[in-house]
């Protein structure tokens, strides 16, 4: 970010009509370019400008604290992803999130399916479970059904 013009994503829209008129030219019609609309007011920006993007930074030290915190502060529902453990599951119902989400996109990661039971056992009548990683077709969603899930 900025999004920067190049040969291979001129090209790629070049080559995907359909996506430019449904996606790219609605924008156009209505006055508007992609933003990031997710950011508070005073840092939106178009992803074409000069800054639009804030810097990510890494907080290595957040813990269940901020958690606590941010409870304290947001009022709607809080989901936090990325529990692969149990303790941090019922950490997280004791902090009053509404959800967690099992899931990891590290290889070097527990895969969810292989700690998902145990999680919803602990903390699945405090807090709901859902599961988001690994789902690639039919059989995968039978597989989390045979082990936890609950059709929504």
């Amino acid at each position: 970010m900025p999004f920067r013009y190049s040969v291979r994503n001129v090209c790629d829209v070049a080559l995907h009509p359909r996506w430019a008129i449904g996606v790219f030219v609605r924008y156009l019609a209505t006055g508007k370019v992609p933003a990031f609309t997710n950011y508070p007011a005073d840092d939106r920006g178009s992803i074409l400008g000069k800054g639009a993007a804030l810097p990510v930074r890494h907080e290595s030290d957040l813990g269940w604290d901020d958690i606590r915190r941010l409870r304290d502060l947001w009022q709607g529902n809080l989901i936090l992803k990325g529990i692969l453990r149990t303790e941090d599951a019922i950490l997280a119902a004791k902090v009053d999130a509404d959800g967690i989400v099992v899931s990891s996109n590290l290889d070097s990661a527990v895969a969810p399916i292989e700690v998902l039971a145990e999680i919803v056992d602990a903390a699945g009548k405090q807090i709901t479970v859902i599961a988001d990683s690994g789902v690639r077709r039919g059989s995968h969603i039978l597989k989390l059904l045979a082990v936890w899930a609950k059709p929504s």
